[in-house]
């Protein structure tokens, strides 16, 4: 059986068309799925393991230190946790936290908040649990300053 001299270059040009198409789409969807907001000034601190009831979270890297806690003595699920974050430094103009649960999703947990007179920020939010069991979930702290957005991760386990 052979094959006319004008497939080949047919067949060629099909392979080359279907490299160029999966190109493309493998450029577009890594272009939307990547935040256009975190760009090459993305830094990160590490990752800190919480116990808010033992002590204050700080994380520091460098110049910077990031201190967060939770202002009540009543530190569990279903029950209104009120965050303070304070910083050195840095000095962000905006802070939210992403709550997300580390066994299992629980679904977008964003807590925006307010900056106050002493530069710290604060914001109240109500996190769910597993009735007896401990859940970890994972703080992850986004400060904006000027052009560069900070992350650090606090992880914690509430009952």
């Amino acid at each position: 059986m052979s094959t006319s001299p004008t497939r080949l270059p047919l067949k060629l040009a099909s392979i080359f068309a279907l490299i160029l198409i999966l190109g493309a789409i493998w450029w577009f969807a890594k272009t939307q799925t990547t935040p256009a907001l975190i760009s090459e000034a993305t830094q990160s601190i590490p990752n800190i393991e919480c116990d808010f009831k033992q002590q204050l979270c700080i994380s520091a890297n460098g110049s910077i230190e990031v201190n967060l806690s939770i202002d009540s003595e009543q530190i569990k699920s279903f029950v209104p946790l009120p965050f303070r974050l304070k910083f050195k430094g840095i000095d962000p103009q905006t802070v939210s936290i992403d709550f997300q649960g580390i066994e299992m999703f629980m679904g977008a947990n964003l807590l925006k908040l307010s900056k106050q007179e002493d530069r710290s920020f604060t914001g109240t939010i109500t996190l769910a649990g597993h009735a007896g069991h401990h859940m970890t979930w994972r703080a992850v702290v986004k400060m904006t300053e000027a052009d560069s957005i900070q992350q650090v991760y606090f992880d914690f386990k509430l009952m």
